[in-house]
This record gives C-alpha cells, sequence and structure tokens, in this order.
C-alpha cells in the first residue's frame, strides 16, 4: 500500500501507511521504514522517545540512519528528548567529526546544564 502511495506521489498517506508498517513489522526489518520515513522528511511523525530508541539500537550497525533518528529529535527545540539526543549524538560524532561532537556539547552544556545528560558529559571527561 506504501509503495501505491508513492507510485501516486501522495506523501502524507504514503508516511502514514509506513508508520501502520512500522508497528507491524518485526525490529530487525524497521530500519527500511525509517530511512524511507527519513527520505520523506517525516521522521518527527514517529514520536521523539521511540526515535531515540531506534538510534540506539541501530547505532553500531547502521550510523547513517542512527545520526538521521538523533539529529531530527535534536532538532526539536523543546523536545522533552532533546538533551539525551544532543549526548548521543555528540558520542556518535566523536570519532568522525569531533568537531561537531564539540559543538553539540556546547550546545547540550550551554542550553541545558543542570540535565542529566549534561551531568553524564561531565563525567565522562567529554566536557568541564
Amino acid at each position: 500500500m506504501a509503495e501505491a502511495y508513492a507510485d501516486l506521489g501522495d506523501v502524507q498517506d504514503e508516511a502514514s501507511t509506513l508508520l501502520l508498517l512500522l508497528d507491524a513489522l518485526p525490529e530487525i526489518e524497521q530500519s527500511s521504514v525509517l530511512k524511507r520515513l527519513h527520505s520523506l522528511n517525516r521522521l518527527e511523525e514517529v514520536p521523539a522517545l521511540r526515535r531515540s530508541l531506534f538510534a540506539a539500537r541501530c547505532k553500531e550497525t547502521d550510523r547513517g540512519l542512527a545520526r538521521a533518528l538523533l539529529q531530527s529529535v535534536a532538532a526539536e527545540p523543546n523536545g522533552d528528548q532533546r538533551p539525551d539526543a544532543l549526548l548521543a549524538l555528540a558520542a556518535l560524532e566523536r570519532e568522525e567529526q569531533p568537531h561537531r561532537a564539540s559543538a553539540l556539547l556546547k550546545e547540550l552544556l550551554d542550553e541545558y546544564p543542570m540535565h542529566p545528560a549534561a551531568e553524564v558529559a561531565r563525567k565522562r571527561g567529554w566536557a568541564s
């Protein structure tokens, strides 16, 4: 059904169908649905906590998808999951993009200095 909507160019109905499919598929098959939602710019339709959990599960097998999921959570300015997403994204970026990781950690500490995620960053020695 999602493919039919895609063929018709109906992004909203395709995304709605993919969200239903996400709930029905076993975990091992969910990444393809999330990648398609990402390509449709519809990741934000998946609740932020769920995106964070998906990112944690796939960070070793699909860093690109994990990065996209965490970026989508971190992009929500008033989201409850934002500080944790900033920390997780910084952890993901530390090896490949250390400057990006530093910028994310600075943002975390500047905007959420008392949040537990900021405390974790300090305890890991990632921030002062």
